[in-house]
């Protein structure tokens, strides 16, 4: 826990939500889940536009 809050225990929200800690560990989870999905589409995209260039100039 104290790698998400710092320890910073006053401030720590499952201290009073039971559903807080899982709803933030969930979010953090889809950020990094979201960031690997674009990541991999942007490097789909960008390796099909270097197949088409190639494509092009090969005549």
């Amino acid at each position: 826990m104290s790698g998400f809050y710092g320890m910073n225990f006053k401030y720590m929200s499952e201290l009073e939500q039971p559903w807080a800690y899982p709803a933030g560990i969930c979010v953090m989870a889809l950020i990094v889940i979201g960031s690997i999905v674009y990541a991999k589409k942007t490097t789909l995209v960008v390796a099909s536009f270097r197949l088409q260039i190639t494509a092009l100039f090969r005549g």
